[in-house]
């Protein structure tokens, strides 16, 4: 069963939007402040942990169920991460002009970057198949992410967005890349480097 190698809970939409407004409340603390409010919208997507048990190796090719658990894991990070750049779009909305903004307001690109980090395992294996990834990640149900107003690029990256080593990498569905484009209406820019 695919479930016994995988070690992972992905992060809530709560965790994620408190994640971006601490960034933010430790950005506009600084003196003297340039700019107020962030400029983009950053997501680490971590993949989930898998564990090569000696008890129950993982196999040398990866399983469908195994690959979907990880999409899966994907999938909702992407989905809580959308979501709580809504809310902080939202709350950026009703601000008072009083306080501090949580958003910049420019005219400059506001990214929305998806960091896609390098698969791991407990115990590697010494396999290319589970060294280079041919399954690409996609979204479930796109179409029920919110649209988020204010980014104006898309950038999904591997984390280490300058190195060349493709080991490890999950690889992105061009479908999915086009499917969040389609939820940033303002979009201007759709940057992936590791296409």
């Amino acid at each position: 069963m695919a479930s016994q190698h995988i070690l992972a809970t992905p992060p809530s939409q709560d965790a994620i939007l408190n994640s971006l407004l601490e960034g933010i409340r430790a950005y506009n603390a600084r003196i003297p402040r340039l700019y107020v409010g962030t400029d983009s919208f950053d997501l680490d997507a971590e993949m989930p942990l898998l564990l090569n048990l000696p008890s129950a190796p993982l196999a040398c090719r990866e399983p469908l169920a195994e690959f979907e658990a990880v999409n899966a894991h994907f999938s909702a990070q992407v989905h809580a991460f959308f979501n709580a750049v809504h809310i902080l779009e939202d709350m950026a909305d009703k601000q008072s002009s009083d306080e501090l903004d949580l958003i910049r307001r420019d005219e400059n690109l506001q990214p929305v970057v998806i960091r896609i980090v390098d698969q791991s395992f407990d115990i590697y294996l010494d396999c290319w198949h589970r060294t280079f990834h041919t399954r690409r990640l996609t979204v479930k149900n796109p179409d029920s992410l919110p649209l988020l107003n204010r980014g104006t690029q898309l950038r999904v990256v591997p984390y280490q967005a300058y190195s060349s080593d493709m080991a490890n990498m999950r690889p992105v569905s061009l479908r999915t890349l086009l499917e969040l484009a389609t939820r940033l209406p303002h979009l201007r820019e759709l940057n992936c480097p590791c296409l």
